[in-house]
């Protein structure tokens, strides 16, 4: 049975540390589209005291284990501390990373280490290089910033690839 873990680091995917419900919204909305099954999936989001209300509401939508913590790299040791628990509690062998923050490459390499299927998941231009490049499978969504005209999101399908996606 095909169990996903997705970690979501809200602030990294909607670019902001001071996210709006309608930036957070937008992320969960280009986010979800990815993947087919993401309803069914596992889910933690996780974020700063600060964006809490915002990220929480703009995720309720898709009912999530929320954590919430504050200071340097807050919320991404959160979700790697909360994910590797998860991962020996729940049979879990796909972890999906929503943060293109390369504090996450330790957790890559500990999941693969486990034969745990990774995927992460970044923004073009916010992307660490060497967490995309140790990943299964990377997938990069176009910055909404720069997004210009009517571009098609595309389904990755390819693993060990990286595929880039406009919305």
């Amino acid at each position: 049975m095909q169990r996903t873990l997705h970690l979501i680091d809200a602030e990294n995917l909607a670019l902001t540390s001071h996210c709006t419900f309608e930036a957070v919204r937008d992320t969960r909305l280009r986010y979800t589209e990815l993947f087919e099954d993401v309803a069914k999936d596992l889910r933690i989001i996780a974020c700063s005291h600060h964006n809490a209300a915002a990220v929480f509401f703009g995720w309720s939508a898709l009912p999530s284990q929320s954590l919430m913590r504050s200071g340097k790299d807050g919320a991404d040791l959160a979700l790697i501390e909360e994910c590797l628990f998860q991962v020996d509690t729940l049979n879990v062998n796909h972890v999906v990373i929503g943060s293109g923050d390369g504090l996450f490459l330790g957790l890559v390499q500990d999941l693969q280490a486990r034969e745990i299927f990774v995927t992460v998941v970044g923004v073009e231009g916010h992307f660490s290089n060497r967490l995309r490049l140790a990943a299964n499978r990377a997938v990069i969504l176009a910055d909404p910033n720069q997004v210009s005209g009517e571009e098609i999101a595309t389904k990755p399908v390819f693993p060990n690839s990286s595929i880039r996606l406009s919305v």
